[in-house]
């Protein structure tokens, strides 16, 4: 036997009939929580014999051929550089197969005493926000809509969100170095499962980037942000002589049309507005994206100019969502916006704490907003947190999910 690591291994979500996931403490990495995983013996092990393998190895559970569900789909993700010296010279990537499993919850776990710590059942929800592993995320959030865990949602029901990315690299404390994180932004995007998402601050070309990463994609991170799910829209906002980067729109629904202004206040601050019409159900959607300035002055000049553009080609009776980076942890621009555009904020007053977004590893300031017009608020959601985001930018996302107003 090879004493590298064969880079294909399994993924196993282990549930019961009422929604919940079973979740494991990694020994090596306590507060690090998981589903079952792991890689192959042997060439000759199938992914199905190394999922009924690992299952009992890691938790003592048996399931009979009825209980197990083999998704047929798999998932490519970056190891970690340092797990790579596990792996034969030069492989980088591990391609893993998704498998699910029904176990009654009431049965005892017993535990591989150097693999994991302990155990515990959540709701599938809760799980999903447990894992430290994004591919593991998606798996679980994918299980709740195969087996029927998740609310049925209206229709009429749009799921926004608005993210700052800081253009896929996140920096360290000293800010000397910085790490690509572009693939696993792919993943926690996709993890937020909105039908459109408000970005800010995308890199839409750096070739200084593309020589110090050895791994930078050769798409548009907007792009790649899609992954082929979404539409997108892109607007550079600043230009320089190795690239540009600007705001984003991803979106379930078809882009009718796009267009950027300029909103830049002074020379040394850069900034854009997009405006996006998407065809949404019989009605035109319109969403501006908005990435404001530093200084208080400046913002407030650029919130003129985005009023007077608003007034001047969206009709009053047409649905309207403004999302992005305000940079304003106070209320001064809502209470404008709801007296000049009827524009409220998704995230209301009494959820402050919950629209808490920068900086990440310890949000107070709330520099993330959505505001809207025609809709109502279903559903607002505390912003994801916690140190699997936290590591991919210094804000962290926000989401609401609204209905359209029948009354608007």
């Amino acid at each position: 036997m090879s004493a590298y690591k064969i880079p294909v291994s399994v993924l196993v979500v282990i549930h019961d009939t009422k929604g919940r996931v079973l979740l494991l403490e990694r020994a090596d990495h306590p507060g690090f929580w998981q589903s079952v995983t792991g890689s192959l013996d042997s060439e000759h092990e199938t992914p199905m014999q190394a999922a009924q393998r690992e299952l009992k190895e890691e938790t003592g559970l048996w399931a009979d051929a009825s209980a197990w569900d083999e998704w047929g789909r798999t998932q490519r993700y970056e190891i970690f550089p340092h797990w790579r010296h596990r792996y034969a010279p030069g492989v980088t990537h591990n391609t893993e197969h998704v498998f699910s499993v029904c176990v009654e919850s009431d049965r005892p776990v017993t535990l591989h005493p150097r693999e994991h710590i302990q155990s515990i059942w959540l709701d599938w929800s809760d799980a999903s926000e447990r894992c430290f592993s994004w591919t593991n995320v998606l798996a679980i959030r994918q299980l709740a809509a195969r087996r029927g865990f998740v609310r049925a949602v209206s229709p009429e029901a749009l799921v926004v969100a608005s993210y700052n990315i800081r253009k896929g690299c996140m920096r360290s404390p000293l800010g000397l170095r910085s790490r690509l994180v572009i693939r696993e932004l792919t993943q926690a995007v996709a993890s937020l499962d909105a039908d459109l998402v408000s970005l800010q601050e995308v890199q839409g070309r750096s070739e200084r980037q593309a020589i110090r990463h050895r791994d930078w994609p050769s798409q548009p991170q907007h792009e790649v942000l899609g992954s082929g799910e979404y539409e997108a829209a892109y607007s550079p906002a600043a230009h320089y002589l190795h690239g540009h980067h600007g705001n984003a729109l991803l979106s379930r629904f078809p882009i009718v049309l796009h267009e950027t202004r300029d909103f830049s206040d002074h020379a040394l601050e850069k900034r854009a507005v997009l405006h996006a019409v998407v065809a949404w159900g019989r009605e035109s959607l319109h969403v501006f994206v908005v990435h404001f300035g530093l200084l208080p002055g400046g913002r407030m000049r650029q919130l003129d100019q985005l009023i007077c553009w608003i007034k001047a080609s969206v009709d009053r009776n047409s649905p309207l969502l403004v999302a992005g980076d305000f940079n304003e942890g106070r209320s001064r621009m809502a209470e404008v916006l709801r007296r000049e555009l009827a524009l409220l904020e998704a995230l209301p007053e009494h959820s402050a704490r919950a629209g808490r977004t920068f900086p990440s590893f310890f949000p107070v300031l709330r520099l993330d907003r959505i505001f809207q017009r025609g809709f109502r608020v279903d559903a607002c959601h505390r912003a994801p947190r916690g140190p699997r985001w936290s590591r991919l930018s210094d804000h962290l996302p926000v989401v609401a999910r609204l209905v359209r107003d029948s009354r608007a």
